[in-house]
């Protein structure tokens, strides 16, 4: 790589702008738009030699860009398939270095000319190519949340029909989404279904249906039918509100399919790294949990210290000091993963709420609480995001498991080696 050259890319959706730089704000024409196609990508190459003749060098200029999210990947695709160095820059540098010009102006071509700066004033920040395994289980995860919300609109609209249909349906069965209740509701989508047919029919279709003993179908037929009986239904076993109920009921069977198959690939691809066995073996947190956490944290030994993991995730606290006050304890300056941030949270409450075993978060969480001047729940919920980061990066230096022992008053918190 020549320290001397680069080609700065502004990537968006469908198109990028490129420019070639030989010096500090030393460019060789402007910026030009390229499409995300082989024809277009072929610039890059041709950029690529051009740089290389002006420059009088044979090492190739390095190849800066922004991350986007999505938009980037067939750019990185092509640059890797080539060979050619790159460095991805975060939003949030690519960012400051914009807004380091007095006036704020962001065009396409000002956003290259950004990037060449950080380039030649050395402040870049660190890449770390991203792991096949962990870019795998990012996507399942986020397939995964998309699917729970999709899951999530079917139930609701799906309840609104069958309070419909069944009034106080939910007092039938321990759960209306359970095999039982989904397929009652599929053979009797109306109360005049059921009442049509004799009690040894309505027995055999149950019995089925059902993977329960004939004792138990038997019973639990004796208890819906004076629930049938009892049931006026607000519409008639015409009405369309039948049909949308069975449409819900596919759909929301082929979602619960999908996200346990999710669920099931994430805790392969997650077995197979070492982070795994450290954050399971926290009391209460779970593998979905666990594999949810690993698929947005990505390789934490890219970390050089845990300060660098509450800053990527967003709960570092903010400072601005100004004069006689002293800028602390402003709250978390949430610029980072708030997905990471969300299942945080998620896992403190696991932890907090565990009844398996004692934790150092659930005992740092009750004297935070419980003190003289408490915290409110969600700062002290906060504080122990950061201990739990504390804990989990520890671990992963040490190579250790968790486990917390309890000693009459004193508490210690130790680790088992793997």
């Amino acid at each position: 790589m020549n320290p001397k050259t680069c080609i700065t890319i502004d990537v968006s959706q469908g198109k990028s702008h490129i420019q070639g730089f030989i010096g500090p704000n030393h460019q060789l024409s402007k910026a030009r738009t390229m499409r995300h196609t082989k024809q277009g990508y072929q610039f890059i190459l041709t950029l690529l030699d051009l740089v290389k003749t002006k420059s009088n060098t044979i090492d190739n200029p390095l190849i800066i860009f922004e991350y986007t999210g999505i938009y980037h990947k067939s750019l990185e695709k092509f640059l890797i398939s080539n060979n050619l160095q790159y460095h991805i820059v975060a939003p949030l540098r690519a960012a400051k270095a914009r807004n380091e010009e007095i006036r704020e102006q962001k065009t396409d071509a000002r956003d290259c000319l950004s990037l060449s700066k950080l380039f030649y004033s050395n402040k870049l920040g660190l890449f770390n190519s991203e792991d096949g395994q962990y870019s795998k289980l990012r996507k399942l995860n986020r397939f995964y949340d998309v699917n729970m919300k999709l899951l999530v609109k079917l139930k609701v609209n799906f309840r609104e029909t069958l309070a419909v249909i069944y009034p106080c349906y939910n007092k039938l069965f321990s759960s209306v989404y359970s095999d039982e209740s989904l397929a009652f509701l599929k053979l009797f989508p109306h109360p005049d279904y059921f009442t049509k047919l004799s009690s040894n029919t309505i027995l055999s279709l149950l019995y089925a249906s059902w993977n329960h003993l004939q004792a138990w179908t038997n019973k639990k037929v004796k208890t819906i039918i004076p629930f049938i009986n009892d049931t006026i239904s607000g519409c008639n076993f015409d009405d369309p509100d039948i049909s949308m109920l069975l449409t819900y009921i596919e759909q929301i069977e082929y979602y619960l399919k999908q996200i346990k198959r999710i669920i099931t690939e994430m805790k392969e691809l997650a077995k197979e790294l070492p982070l795994y066995s450290i954050v399971h073996s926290l009391p209460g947190i779970q593998d979905i949990l666990t594999c949810k956490f690993m698929a947005e944290l990505g390789d934490i030994s890219r970390f050089a210290n845990y300060k660098q993991i509450t800053a990527y995730i967003g709960i570092d606290p903010m400072i601005r000091q100004s004069g006689d006050k002293d800028g602390l304890h402003l709250g978390i300056s949430r610029k980072g993963n708030k997905r990471l941030r969300t299942i945080l949270y998620l896992m403190v409450s696991s932890l907090t709420k565990s009844n398996r075993e004692p934790n150092a978060i659930k005992d740092s969480y009750k004297k935070r609480t419980q003190k003289l001047n408490p915290l409110k729940p969600k700062v002290a919920s906060t504080a122990c995001a950061n201990q739990l980061v504390r804990i989990i990066f520890y671990m992963h230096k040490t190579s250790s498991t968790y486990k917390y022992i309890c000693k009459q008053s004193q508490t210690v918190s130790t680790v088992t080696l793997l």
